[in-house]
């Protein structure tokens, strides 16, 4: 006789930034083991045809995810070269799929593991919030995008109000019997999954001597905030559009600044452009916030007038501005047109914006609130980033 587990999903917040991980990670959550090892143990991208399956065998497993009387006039969903596409329309409003590895938590450590293959049929209240996001990122994959990039598009279609709130009664069918959701333990874990809002585990029974109940809290981005010297060690493999991370360290809590705070951080330095030179300091216990500090006079080497700030718990940066020269001498910019650009302000939005990148990468979510803070020359870097945040380059 099969076991079947019921998995109650609290989310962390009504307007459903938790669904920025749709099924798969929530099956994680019910399937798994808490105790996961948070080594990476998939450090890449496979090659596309390893997350690929013959079509009428994808779509068989999809079927497997719940009875056939439901998901026989179910939409069926397969992954294609440019993302998920419609195989089959449906005319129940379900839509059954097979999830992969990358439709999960972003510092999940099988996040690219190519035999994870989670069958899942969701009822109409459910797709129509999961599915846009199954498509976003599928098509991101696809297309070889990073993890950071995939997260900030998420977040965007989240804030943009592209993707529907969660409705009552959401839930999903994942009974299949051959379905892969992970290497650990028996790969599988057959449940139904029922998807609220802001409710505790005991007020389902959870845990409990002999109930089947399963509840885990989604929170959004799932992002864990405190980090460690593994972490820091491993921000060396993050890869960056048009930028490349030269060195990391981590720093102890007794480094020269303990008289402000004894707060260990990551050090990332990164080149942008093969031009712009950046320090970025991650707090281990990360407040959620990103702070940029200003450089004065004509810069030429990386500044960061707050970079106290760490210990306060802020991920912070600083930049040369493009160029390489003592502060008070602008020899740098005779006939020098992109020079110019980069200290008038291509260097510092540039160096804002691949920081954001890396903070995603790191922490597995984009911060909350964005600060600049600067004086001289640090202030009108401030009221340049200003305006190039909200017009563009």
């Amino acid at each position: 006789m099969q076991i079947l587990r019921f998995c109650f999903v609290s989310l962390a917040r009504p307007s459903l930034a938790a669904l920025a991980l749709p099924p798969l990670v929530i099956a994680m959550g019910c399937a798994v083991s808490s105790a996961a090892a948070q080594t990476d143990t998939y450090p890449r991208m496979a090659a596309i045809g390893q997350y690929q399956m013959e079509e009428s065998a994808e779509i068989q497993l999809a079927r497997g995810a719940a009875p056939n009387s439901i998901s026989g006039d179910a939409t069926i969903l397969v992954l294609r070269r440019q993302g998920y596409e419609t195989a089959v329309q449906g005319k129940n409003g379900f839509v059954c799929m097979v999830a992969r590895s990358w439709l999960a938590a972003f510092d999940w450590p099988e996040f690219w593991n190519p035999k994870v293959r989670a069958a899942d049929c969701m009822n109409p209240q459910a797709a129509r919030s999961m599915v846009p996001i199954v498509l976003l990122r599928s098509k991101m994959v696809m297309a070889g995008r990073s993890k950071a990039e995939m997260l900030l598009a998420v977040n965007a279609a989240f804030e943009n109000k592209q993707v529907p709130k969660l409705e009552s009664g959401a839930m999903d069918y994942m009974m299949s019997q051959t379905a892969y959701l992970t290497d650990e333990g028996e790969h599988n874990g057959p449940h139904l999954m029922f998807l609220t809002a802001g409710m505790d585990a005991k007020d389902w029974g959870s845990g409990a001597a002999g109930s089947p109940h399963i509840a885990h809290t989604a929170r959004a981005n799932d992002g864990r905030r405190v980090r460690t010297a593994a972490d820091c060690a491993a921000a060396l493999r993050i890869t960056l559009p048009n930028a490349h991370i030269t060195a990391t360290s981590a720093v102890p809590s007794n480094d020269s600044l303990r008289a402000l705070g004894p707060k260990p951080y990551c050090r990332v330095e990164a080149t942008l452009d093969a031009e712009t030179h950046i320090v970025a300091l991650l707090p281990d216990d990360w407040n959620g916030s990103f702070l940029m500090g200003g450089a004065g006079g004509y810069v030429g080497a990386v500044q960061n007038q707050f970079e106290a700030s760490v210990h306060e718990g802020y991920a912070t940066v600083g930049t040369d501005a493009g160029h390489t020269a003592l502060a008070l001498l602008a020899g740098w910019a005779f006939r020098n047109d992109r020079g110019i650009a980069d200290y008038g302000h291509l260097a510092v939005h540039r160096t804002a914006e691949v920081t954001k990148a890396i903070i995603v990468a790191y922490y597995g979510r984009p911060p909350e609130h964005s600060y600049f803070i600067g004086c001289s020359n640090g202030g009108r870097e401030a009221l340049m980033e200003a305006r190039m945040s909200v017009a563009g380059p």
